[in-house]
């Protein structure tokens, strides 16, 4: 389980933005070419997202990744 405050955010803001986007586990994981499993673990901090992850998981979620790497990188300072 992943329990470092930055990840934590992260796949917060990235599990509500697919909510938000109204995507599916498994339709994101199809346009990704990923298992529906790995989306869950991801979600669920059973696993770390790659920053070249991210980047894709923002492009095919549709929002954009500037201003949750700021916000991150301000949580990180703190």
């Amino acid at each position: 389980m992943i329990t470092d405050r930055c990840h934590r955010k992260l796949i917060q803001i990235i599990k509500a933005e697919r909510k938000r986007a109204r995507i599916q586990q498994t339709a994101l994981a199809k346009r990704l070419k990923l298992t529906q499993n790995s989306i869950s673990r991801l979600e669920h901090g059973e696993r770390r997202v790659e920053f070249c992850e991210f980047l894709m998981l923002a492009s095919v979620i549709g929002f954009d990744p500037v201003p949750v790497v700021r916000a991150l990188a301000r949580l990180v300072k703190t």
